[in-house]
């Protein structure tokens, strides 16, 4: 089974993305995802390929069936109920023809595994008059229980996302709820997709007249329409109504490495890795799976640690799933050693394009190198900040994916500069002291190794008890010492993956003027610049208790962290007026400062103290030997100021 085949239709296109502009949003940001997100991955396909791709049926069988389907005499009372159903409230409807369709379809001889799931969400769109503050979402899950509790989320839930309405796609109904495209791809892409690991997820919208099959994944948005679906194309339509009801956990796209459980309000809960996944094709079957300093078990138990599509970025780009390994050998002692801080081990999923394929495994195995050549002492130091390399394995294409040959994004008007803004994370702030020390300590002597991280974002700076971790190095690369190397990392079309929390001021400026500039290299200074942003951000997630006060603006007119969405061009500006010598006004910067000394007068001291002078000023001589002796400085300074202890490494 091959990956999927996309037949690019113009007018079926055309139609589709009529369909989606024509929602009643009630949000500007749900416009944006649809315009600027969903639309320009939109791929028309034919049913039969769609079919074969995805779920693996073979072309001439699902056509043989659907033949069948087409001739069998009945239908009438099926549509007869699923037009009732529609003429329900968008809070009352029921779906109960869908389950009668898929066993009409297999004339009763198939078993459904899934269950018909129901759930009230909050309406999202614009309504005139008098209208419902609630709809029903419904969907097929895998757990009965979860089906028939009240959860307060849907999103968790949803194997197979399913709306339906009367009205013609084009038309919002009566009440102003919108086409049950716009519906169900809103579910599929931001709710299902935001499942942890999950590949892809399948859809179905059905009106009187006509049904889409939709498949979304991380990079692309396949559609499949079926025409005049309750006559002429109503095999199609029920033949996929019981494809859909037969699938599992792992055919409507969870990821295959875990074995699952329903729990609860969580949803599908990855239990056990299946360390089957990562074991190399030349390994005999009887010989244990050895790492570089652990032999693994063949279902490793597993608890997530953080799933970054549900950080705020967007669904179609890298996704990336941390989840911790749990088995007690496995884990550190549990001590409260600053000392001796505890270890665990981490399995990191992440879906990525082909030009990042096997790169963060590359950096980290070539970190170990260049830090076995140094001295002892910096070797320790470097690896009790960074994660190390057990075991690594790429895969190819999912079944469900598509070739790059098959698929051209159609540009939307920012697509080029598609950017995860980060998320803030509060800790007790006296931790945050310590993680900024750290950081002021490894970010120049990794530096002087060729060792370049290139994104300081607040994801990727973990600390546990004031315990710095370095994480995620898919950005970053590793030259030898001295060599200059870009300020960040290009994805092969011209793109650069930046945070925008935290990126240097020259990526904004590079970003802002769209690549028309060649791309700077890397400074200690832009590290340095990066990690202050972290740190201001991190004062303020912990200082800021409320809305609307004189510290809460003073954070946010300097976009610390960027709003959603995030603006490059003010952000630009607004980076700019943080610092003392920019040139910008300061009005911003003084009321920054005023209100971290009203809240605590060290820390506006502090904050001053790195803040005064932009680091990143390319035009001065030595600028490498003045960063790494401002930052040694200025680190005494700090650690003065807040009584600081530096932690024994």
């Amino acid at each position: 089974m091959g990956p999927a085949v996309a037949r690019t239709v113009a007018p079926a296109r055309d139609s589709v993305v009529e369909i989606l502009l024509s929602a009643p949003l009630d949000s500007d940001m749900d416009r944006d995802f649809l315009e600027e997100e969903l639309i320009p991955r939109i791929v028309m396909c034919d049913t039969s390929d769609l079919m074969y791709s995805v779920f693996g049926i073979e072309r001439a069988l699902f056509k043989e069936r659907v033949q069948n389907v087409q001739a069998r005499p009945g239908r009438a009372s099926l549509v007869k109920d699923f037009k009732r159903d529609c003429r329900r409230s968008a809070n009352q409807t029921k779906a109960d023809w869908i389950v009668p369709l898929a066993s009409f379809a297999t004339a009763g001889g198939r078993q459904e595994k899934l269950t018909l799931a129901h759930a009230l969400q909050r309406n999202r769109w614009i309504c005139e008059g008098e209208c419902e503050e609630t709809e029903v979402h419904h969907f097929f899950t895998c757990c009965k229980r979860m089906a028939s509790e009240n959860h307060s989320s849907a999103g968790q839930r949803m194997l197979v996302p399913i709306h339906f309405g009367v009205t013609p796609h084009a038309e919002a109904s009566d009440d102003g709820t919108p086409s049950p495209l716009v519906r169900v791809a809103f579910d599929m892409a931001q709710h299902a997709l935001e499942q942890p690991a999950r590949l892809f997820v399948p859809g179905l919208a059905v009106t009187g007249t006509t049904a889409h099959l939709v498949v979304i994944d991380h990079e692309v948005c396949r559609i499949a329409t079926i025409s005049d679906c309750w006559g002429e194309g109503f095999g199609e339509l029920a033949v996929i109504v019981a494809v859909l009801s037969g699938l599992d956990v792992y055919s409507a796209g969870l990821c295959p490495f875990f074995r699952y459980e329903c729990a609860g309000n969580i949803g599908f809960k990855a239990v056990s890795l299946v360390t089957w996944y990562l074991r190399p094709p030349e390994l005999e079957d009887d010989v244990p799976l050895v790492a570089r300093t652990v032999e693994f078990i063949d279902e490793e138990p597993v608890e997530l640690l953080s799933c970054a599509v549900g950080r705020g970025g967007s669904n179609f780009s890298c996704s990336t799933a941390v989840f911790q390994l749990t088995r007690p050998s496995l884990m550190g002692p549990n001590t409260s050693s600053e000392s001796d801080p505890p270890h665990s081990f981490v399995l990191k999923i992440q879906h990525t394009g082909h030009e990042c394929v096997g790169h963060e495994a590359n950096v980290l195995r070539m970190i170990d190198e260049r830090c076995n050549a140094a001295s002892p002492e910096v070797s320790s130091l470097i690896f009790s900040h960074i994660n190390r390399l057990e075991q690594a394995k790429s895969f190819d294409l999912h079944c469900s994916q598509m070739n790059n040959s098959d698929f051209s994004l159609v540009e939307g008007r920012d697509s080029h500069r598609r950017v995860d803004c980060g998320q803030d994370r509060s800790r007790p702030v006296e931790d945050a002291y310590q993680v900024f020390d750290q950081l002021l300590t490894l970010l120049p002597i990794l530096y002087d190794l060729g060792i370049h991280h290139r994104d300081l974002s607040p994801g990727n700076i973990l600390h546990h008890r004031g315990q710095l971790v370095l994480v995620d190095w898919d950005a970053g690369i590793v030259a030898p010492p001295g060599e200059l190397v870009p300020i960040g990392a290009t994805d092969g079309t011209g793109s650069v993956r930046a945070t925008l929390a935290t990126t240097p001021f020259d990526v904004l400026a590079w970003l802002f003027l769209q690549g028309r500039t060649k791309l700077p290299m890397h400074m200690l200074a832009n590290d340095l610049e990066s990690a202050t942003y972290w740190f201001v951000t991190v004062l303020g997630s912990f200082r800021v208790q409320s809305w609307e006060t004189a510290a809460w603006r003073a954070w946010k007119v300097l976009d610390l962290p960027p709003g959603n969405p995030p603006y490059v061009r003010a952000l630009v500006h607004t980076r700019l007026e943080l610092w003392g010598n920019s040139g910008e006004s300061q009005c911003r910067r003084i009321a920054l400062l005023e209100a971290l000394r009203d809240l605590c007068p060290a820390e506006g001291q502090v904050v001053d103290i790195f803040t005064r002078y932009f680091p990143a000023w390319r035009e001065i001589p030595n600028v490498h030997q003045l960063t790494k002796e401002r930052m040694a400085t200025m680190q005494a300074k700090r650690r003065d100021v807040l009584a600081l202890q530096p932690r024994s490494e």
